[in-house]
C-alpha cells in the first residue's frame, strides 16, 4: 500500500523543502504515477555560504562559455572587429556584421560624448569598445575573467597598427577593484555585461564599488541591459518565429512561461536604476533611453542603456518642459517638425511614442483577452502585418534633432512594457534629464530583487530534483518513490486557504511541436547523443533533425553537453561545432566521418595560422617594444 502521507512527511523532513505535497495521477496512457511537488525553503536556499556558493559556480559556467567561445580564434579582416560569440536568439546563427557595426559605432558614440580621459572598461571581451575608445583617453584599464580573451586582446594590441601604451590588461571578477582602488577613473564601462553576472545583488556590490572608484563629476555606462519588463515579450518574439504556424497560442503561451522561468541571464527592470539615486548618494543623475538604431533586432527592440553621473551638481535653474502627448494628439514627424521650427522651444517633452520596434508586438498581445483573439500562431502573425504602421524610429528623431540643432533624449514611458517611450527636445548643454524623469522616481527598497529575475534559481530548483531524490531513497521503499519530483514556488490554494490538489502543475516531457518531423536515433552515435540531449532538456524523446536551441537549449547547457560528448566520444569538439551543427544528425555525421568543409576550413586555417605567425615575427622585429603597461 502507498502512503502519499508519508512521502510528503519524508519531504518535508529535508533542510532544503519548506513544503510539500504527494498525489497520484494518470498519464496520457492510463498508467498511474506519483508526482511529488516541493516548496523549496527560501531561508535555506538563500543563506550566505548557500548563495556564495552558487555565485561563484555561475561565474565559473559563464567563464567556460566565454573562453571556450574564444578559443580558436580565426584570422580577421580587421582584428579590431571580432564578433565572436554574437549570436541572434532567433537564428542561432552569428549576428549580422552590419548590424553589429552599427550597435558598436552608436555605442562609442555615445560614451565618446561624456569626454573619457581616464577609463575603466568591466568586461572588455575582445576589445570592440576599446579599440575604438582608447584612442581618445590618456589611460584605459580593460578587464575580464576570460583569460583566453585577455590573451587574444593583448596579442592583437602588439601587433595592431594602433599605438597604445596606455591600455592595461588586467584577469579579474567584475566585483573586484583591487588593483584599481587606488586609481580614479572619469568613465566606467559596463557594456553587455550585466546579464552575465549571478544575481541583482551582486550587480548592487560592484556599482556601490563602481560609485568610490569613478571621480565626483564622472559617468558609469551600463550599456545593453535586458529589460524585465519586456522579458515574456522577447521570448514570445523568438518562438512566434521558430513556431509552426498551425500552434495553438495556449502552447506557445506556455513554452513563454517556461522559458521566462527557466532564463538563466540576468534581466532588469528600468525601475532598479532609479532607485539607486535613493540607495547611493553620489550618484546625482539617472538616464535610461532604448537603445537606438535602425535595424530591428533583440539589442534594439529588448535592451536599453543607463547613464549614471556621480557627484554632479544640479542646476540652479531647471528648464520649463512644455509635453506633448505623441498617442493622445495623433501627431506625426512632420508635426514635430513643424512645430519645432515654428515655435523654436528652448525645451520640448513628447510622451506616449509608440516604439517601432516593440510596440506592434505588445499591441497585438493585448488583443489576448478580446474575444477575437488569435488562436495559433499563423493568425498572430498575420494579424501582427496588419497592424497599421504607427511606431516611430527612435534613430528617426535624433535625426530631427541634428537638422534643427536639438540635443535629444529618449526615456521609458512608464517601464517600456507598454510600447511607448518618451522624447525631451533641448538646447542647454546643462539640461538635467532627472527634470524629465522625476515623476518617474523610485524609492529604494527592502528587496532589490524586486527589481530582477533570478537566475540562479533555475538551477538551484534543477539540483533540487536529484538531492531530494537521493534523500528519499534512503527513507522510502522503491515502489513509493515518486516518478517526478517538480519543485514550485508556491502550492495553488483554495478559497478556503487548503491545497488544490486538482490545480497542481503537471509539467510536460513530450517533445515541442516543431516545424520538422520527428525522426528517431538510429546510429549509436545519434543514440549517445539523444541521451545527452534528454538528459540536460528533460523532454521523453528528440528526434535527429530537432534544433537544439528550438528544444530550450541555451549556452550554459550547451557547455554541458560538451563536456559530456568529449567524454563518450573522445573527440576533438569544440563549442563551435556544437552552434555549427545544432542537430542530432548533423552532429552525429560530423563525429563519424567529419566535414569535408570544416576539414578544408581547418587546413586553411593552419596555413593562415602559419602565414600570420610568420608575418607577426617579422612585425615584432620591426617594432619598437612595447610598454610594460600592456602586459596581463
Amino acid at each position: 500500500r502507498i502512503e502519499l502521507g508519508e512521502i510528503e512527511t519524508a519531504l518535508r523532513q529535508h533542510p532544503q523543502v519548506k513544503e510539500a505535497v504527494a498525489i497520484a495521477r494518470n498519464d496520457e496512457r492510463g498508467e498511474l504515477k506519483i508526482l511529488a511537488y516541493a516548496i523549496p525553503d527560501k531561508t535555506a536556499q538563500s543563506s550566505s555560504e548557500v548563495t556564495s556558493t552558487w555565485q561563484v559556480e555561475r561565474l565559473s559556467q559563464w567563464n567556460t562559455v566565454w573562453d571556450k567561445t574564444y578559443e580558436n580564434p580565426s584570422v580577421l579582416p580587421d582584428p579590431t572587429f571580432n564578433i565572436a560569440g554574437w549570436k541572434s536568439s532567433y537564428t542561432g546563427l552569428p549576428m549580422p556584421e552590419s548590424e553589429m557595426q552599427e550597435w558598436i559605432s552608436i555605442t562609442v558614440e555615445k560614451i565618446l560624448s561624456y569626454d573619457p580621459r581616464r577609463v575603466l572598461e568591466i568586461g572588455c571581451g575582445l576589445g570592440l569598445l576599446l579599440f575604438r575608445i582608447a584612442p581618445h583617453c590618456e589611460a584605459y584599464w580593460g578587464t575580464d575573467f576570460s583569460l583566453t580573451a585577455l590573451e587574444s586582446l593583448k596579442e592583437q594590441l602588439a601587433l595592431s597598427d594602433l599605438d597604445l601604451p596606455q591600455v592595461k590588461l588586467l584577469q579579474q571578477a567584475a566585483d573586484n577593484f583591487d588593483s584599481i582602488s587606488h586609481e580614479r577613473v572619469d568613465t566606467l564601462i559596463l557594456n553587455s555585461v550585466v546579464q552575465y553576472f549571478p544575481s541583482i545583488h551582486y550587480l548592487l556590490r560592484v556599482l556601490e564599488k563602481a560609485t568610490e572608484v569613478v571621480a565626483p563629476g564622472g559617468t558609469i555606462f551600463i550599456g545593453d541591459v535586458r529589460s524585465l519588463p519586456l522579458l515574456e515579450a522577447f521570448h514570445r518574439s523568438i518562438l512566434l518565429q521558430q513556431s509552426p504556424d498551425n500552434l495553438a497560442i495556449t502552447q506557445l503561451q506556455q513554452r513563454v512561461q517556461k522559458r521566462v522561468t527557466q532564463e538563466q541571464e540576468l534581466v532588469i527592470a528600468p525601475a532598479f536604476f532609479l532607485a539607486l539615486k535613493k540607495h547611493f548618494p553620489k550618484v546625482s543623475n539617472v538616464q535610461i533611453s532604448p537603445k537606438r538604431g535602425w535595424w530591428s533586432n533583440e539589442l534594439t527592440k529588448f535592451r536599453y542603456d543607463v547613464t549614471l553621473k556621480i557627484g554632479e551638481t544640479e542646476p540652479e535653474s531647471s528648464p520649463l518642459i512644455t509635453w506633448l502627448n505623441w498617442h493622445g494628439q495623433t501627431l506625426s514627424l512632420a508635426a514635430l517638425q513643424q512645430c519645432l521650427e515654428e515655435q523654436t522651444p528652448d525645451c520640448l517633452g513628447i510622451c506616449q511614442i509608440p516604439h517601432a520596434h516593440v510596440w506592434p508586438e505588445i499591441q497585438i498581445c493585448r488583443q489576448q483577452s478580446e474575444e477575437k483573439s488569435p488562436q495559433t500562431v499563423g493568425e498572430w502573425q498575420a494579424n501582427l502585418k496588419a497592424l497599421p504602421d504607427l511606431g516611430v524610429e527612435p534613430e528617426a528623431l535624433y535625426n530631427l534633432g541634428r537638422k534643427l540643432s536639438y540635443q535629444v533624449q529618449l526615456s521609458y514611458t512608464h517601464d517600456g512594457s507598454d510600447g511607448y517611450f518618451d522624447a525631451v527636445f533641448h538646447r542647454e548643454p546643462s539640461f538635467s534629464w532627472a527634470v524629465a524623469e522625476n515623476r518617474l522616481s523610485v524609492e529604494a527598497p527592502q528587496d532589490w530583487e524586486v527589481f530582477a529575475n533570478k537566475p540562479l534559481q533555475g538551477s538551484m530548483s534543477q539540483h533540487l530534483e536529484p538531492t531530494l531524490r537521493a534523500y528519499l531513497k534512503d527513507q522510502l521503499p522503491p515502489y513509493m518513490m515518486p516518478s517526478m519530483l517538480i519543485p514550485l514556488e508556491a502550492l495553488p490554494l483554495t478559497p478556503n486557504g487548503k491545497i488544490d490538489r486538482r490545480s497542481l502543475p503537471v509539467p510536460s516531457s513530450d517533445r515541442p511541436q516543431l516545424s520538422v518531423d520527428y525522426e528517431s536515433p538510429k546510429t549509436s552515435t545519434e543514440q549517445i547523443i539523444a541521451e545527452v540531449w534528454r538528459q540536460l532538456l528533460q523532454l521523453d524523446e528528440i528526434g535527429i533533425h530537432d534544433n537544439f536551441f528550438d528544444l530550450g537549449g541555451h549556452s550554459l547547457l550547451l557547455v554541458q553537453v560538451h563536456s559530456q560528448l568529449r567524454q563518450h566520444f573522445q573527440a576533438d569538439l569544440s563549442m563551435l561545432d556544437l552552434f555549427r551543427y545544432p542537430t542530432i544528425h548533423t552532429l552525429a555525421d560530423y563525429l563519424n566521418k567529419g566535414d569535408p568543409g570544416m576539414s578544408s576550413d581547418r587546413d586553411n586555417r593552419r596555413e593562415n595560422q602559419l602565414k600570420t605567425g610568420k608575418t607577426r615575427l617579422a612585425q615584432r622585429r620591426q617594432r619598437r617594444p612595447i610598454s610594460s603597461k600592456n602586459a596581463l
